[in-house]
């Protein structure tokens, strides 16, 4: 009894030994192996001392179980589990169990069932290569051991009688079926866990890859929406001051919020690659803004590094291309970025061009390199390996500090290759480094940019709008106060009648009272949100002929695709600059009640015109400069916004009076309120103020009773200091009828129809598209269009693209 006490804490302590917080399966099926391997070497060593078999074989199988035992101990120690499984198998397999098979009647026993036993083992050992050099090794050995004992029997002993024989072959075969059994059987369950473990960690990773996309998109959201506000008043401050003290101060805030916008967009753009949702949306694209872009951001950073900056670009480069203007910006973009930050002195340079014929991708298609060079620190050998990993960054002299996240280069090959280009590293350490990215681009226009002091420019932020419509009423829904003050701020210029809604809710009640042409929904507003907010209004009928535009601070893209599915014209971001809020506006809007003003020929004026206008408005409470700030700077822009100043002049007078006689003081804030930003405009300083004071104290009745002198004085004047600007404009710039050639013609219609199917504007590419169906008469274009046609009913943007494009291509060579 003491003795099988004894044996079954041994074997609890060495199947803890042996299997205790293991987690690699080749170990747990070694160690399962081994076990079952010692558990057949007692078993043999018990059999002859009880009469069974040569005494021989149960010394032999007593010192191979007890080798195994130590190889197990040695392995565990060690963890050298390859080395001892090959040592297994040649001392037992290939030595052990031939001699045991000479000293026990050869195959006039059970152990050809070992051979089995042996070969099978080793299968499940060893890996790769070895399991058949040995399996090989072993069947050469047996089958040796077989032939010896067939050619010279009398080197082996022969059974007694019919029944030792029997008895023998039963025992082997008992043995080795019951080992290899369950052997099997616990391999099976071990691989079962193993599949339960690999599911259960496979859901895992899907939920934190939920939870991370989740924390990404909120977290984006939550840094966007202060960085809109932050990013959009500094806009303002921009476009109002005069002063170029702070208009540097105003460049310096602008660079540093999209630098952090852009380590924001990095690390979203990194999460997608990771999970293989990163997409590369092409388009066509005009080459000029894009160099533009580039040239600009170039000479600024370089500027405030006192580097000099150089560049280079062939002329005969294709105008328009398709491709994703976008990523080549963001790809050549960290290029800059990494060169300012590597160079103490000397310069960067950025040159454009294409590579030679032979090796161009074809004849509608252009291999566009654009490569950037630095006189920098370069980089070491060891780190080109490491260039893009994701995190890391290049190291400078005696260990400082580098600036950024160390993901710019990894996005940026990921993108270079998604677009079908690579990217290319040539760097010498103390000479500098040159990044080029070469990349296939279809022709879209193959009429050559020209040089580039014919189109390079400084688009400041300062500029005006780029439209007038007094009549086109918006809705804004932003449950953030900033950000409806912000977006209000930033289309003043354009004097649009523009009306808040903080909620959901409030803005289905003023949707029922009055008809907007267009309604800016924010995306994720507490309660309600905007998606909600918009069903409710399509089920009351609110939006019938209104376009709705998300405005959201969540830049994941799976967001903009949902959002355009669900039923919404046009998706925008944060932060969103005023150029892109006016663009998206301009395509929902009737065109009727649109003026565009960024088709207007900049006009200059000699000084002695404008020191002549200046002093006239003084008069009348005008700064001209405050004016033409709000108008880029163009006087015939500001001569437009008085002309629309004035048109509403008497009607809103009349209102005004009817308001503060019946009592209804919020009305008049609102009358107020669209005062204020049209007297802003204009320069008009004194109407402006007491328009705002009339806005914020409305409540006030003996206030705004007191105030409503001074308000129609001011009111007035600034009536007739614009009816004065207007008749000086009139007299230096006589008015002219428009020519045939400045109509619209089917190329602009078929061009604005374009602008809003990639724009995903739905009413207005409805709009342009039935334009140009009045006016075909070729029957071929005309059943092109109205294929086109139904695919934008049909919200087809993607399939509509391409056959517009193509549709403009040939009225482009019919020469409409």
């Amino acid at each position: 009894m003491k003795m099988k006490s004894t044996t079954k804490r041994f074997m609890k302590r060495l199947m803890r030994a042996l299997f205790r917080d293991e987690r690699d399966y080749r170990i747990l099926i070694f160690n399962q192996l081994i076990l079952e391997e010692i558990a057949v070497c007692i078993l043999m060593t018990l059999f002859p001392l009880m009469g069974r078999g040569n005494p021989v074989n149960a010394v032999m199988n007593a010192v191979a179980g007890i080798f195994c035992l130590g190889v197990a101990y040695y392995a565990k120690k060690s963890g050298r589990y390859e080395i001892c499984s090959m040592v297994i198998v040649i001392f037992i397999f290939l030595l052990m169990v031939p001699a045991i098979f000479f000293f026990g009647r050869g195959y006039y026993s059970g152990m050809p069932c070992f051979f089995v036993f042996s070969v099978v083992f080793t299968v499940l050992l060893l890996e790769g290569k070895k399991v058949a050099l040995f399996v090989g090794v072993e069947v050469i050995v047996y089958t040796g051991c077989y032939l010896t004992a067939y050619f010279r029997p009398e080197i082996i002993s022969h059974p007694p009688s019919e029944y030792d024989f029997f008895m023998d072959a039963l025992i082997g075969f008992l043995v080795v079926a019951s080992i290899v059994g369950m052997s099997v059987q616990r391999l099976l369950r071990l691989y079962h866990i193993q599949g339960v473990e690999l599911e259960q960690a496979r859901l895992d990773a899907d939920a934190a890859s939920r939870a991370k996309s989740a924390f990404l998109a909120n977290i984006s959201h939550e840094i966007r929406t202060p960085l809109n506000a932050i990013l959009g008043m500094n806009t303002m401050i921009y476009r109002s001051c005069t002063t170029e003290e702070v208009k540097e101060y105003s460049r310096d805030i602008s660079s540093s919020g999209r630098w952090l916008l852009e380590i924001i967009s990095n690390i979203l753009d990194l999460s997608k690659i990771e999970a293989g949702k990163f997409q590369v949306e092409e388009r066509p694209y005009d080459l000029v803004p894009l160099l533009s872009d580039l040239i600009f951001s170039g000479q600024m950073q370089a500027g405030n590094r006192s580097l000099e900056f150089d560049y280079a670009v062939e002329e005969s480069l294709p105008a328009s291309l398709y491709g994703s203007a976008r990523h080549i910006r963001q790809i050549v973009g960290n290029f800059l970025s990494n060169a300012v930050k590597y160079t103490e002195k000397g310069g960067v340079t950025l040159t454009v061009g294409r590579i030679s014929a032979g090796d161009a991708v074809g004849g509608d298609s252009v291999m566009l390199r654009i490569a950037v060079s630095d006189t920098g620190i370069g980089i070491l050998e060891e780190d080109k390996k490491r260039l893009f990993e994701a995190f890391e960054r290049g190291r400078q002299p005696g260990g400082r500090y580098t600036e950024g996240s160390g993901l710019g280069l990894v996005i940026a090959k990921e993108l270079a290759g998604q677009m079908g280009g690579r990217i290319l590293v040539d760097s010498e350490p103390g000479k500098g480094s040159t990044f080029c990215l070469e990349l296939p681009q279809r022709i879209c226009e193959p009429h050559p940019i020209g040089p580039v002091s014919g189109w390079l420019k400084r688009e400041e932020e300062g500029e005006g709008g780029s439209f007038l419509a007094p009549e086109g009423r918006v809705l804004l829904v932003d449950d953030d106060e900033s950000n409806r003050r912000l977006e209000c701020a930033l289309l003043e210029p354009t004097m649009l009648q523009i009306d808040r809604a903080k909620s959901g809710p409030e803005a289905i009640c003023m949707a029922e009272k009055k008809h907007y042409h267009v309604i800016l929904m924010d995306y994720m507003m507490p309660g309600m949100d905007g998606l909600e907010t918009m069903r409710e209004m399509e089920r009351r009928n609110l939006t019938g002929n209104t376009a709705v535009i998300a405005l959201t601070a969540d830049a994941v893209a799976e967001t903009r695709e949902r959002l355009l599915r669900e039923g919404f014209c046009a998706y925008l971001s944060k932060p969103v600059s005023g150029s892109r809020l006016e663009a998206a506006i301009l395509s929902c809007l009737p065109q009727e009640l649109v003026t565009r003003t960024d088709s207007i020929s900049p006009c200059t004026m000699d000084e002695d015109a404008v020191k002549q206008i200046r002093q006239q408005l003084l008069g009348y409470d005008i700064d001209l400069e405050k004016g033409l700030a709000f108008s880029g700077g163009d006087i015939r822009h500001l001569g437009m916004r008085a002309y629309y100043f004035r048109d509403g002049f008497d009607r809103g007078v009349r209102r005004a009076k009817e308001l503060i006689s019946s009592g209804n003081l919020k009305g008049l804030s609102y009358i107020a309120h669209s005062m204020k930003s049209n007297a802003q405009g204009l320069g008009a300083g004194e109407l402006y103020h007491i328009s705002a004071r009339m806005e914020q104290r409305w409540e006030d009745r003996e206030y705004i009773e007191s105030s409503m002198a001074l308000f129609f004085l001011e009111w007035n004047r600034a009536y007739e200091g614009t009816g004065r600007l207007l008749e000086t404009l009139r007299e230096m710039f006589p008015y002219q009828e428009k020519s045939e050639q400045e109509k619209l013609t089917a190329i602009q219609y078929g061009r604005r129809a374009l602008e809003a199917v990639r724009m995903c504007s739905w009413i207005q590419a409805k709009s342009e598209i039935a334009a140009l169906l009045e006016t075909e008469q070729d029957e071929k274009l005309r059943k092109q269009l109205q294929v086109i046609s139904s695919l934008v009913e049909d919200i087809e943007f993607e399939e509509a693209e391409p056959l517009l494009e193509d549709y403009l291509k040939q009225i482009h060579g019919k020469g409409a």
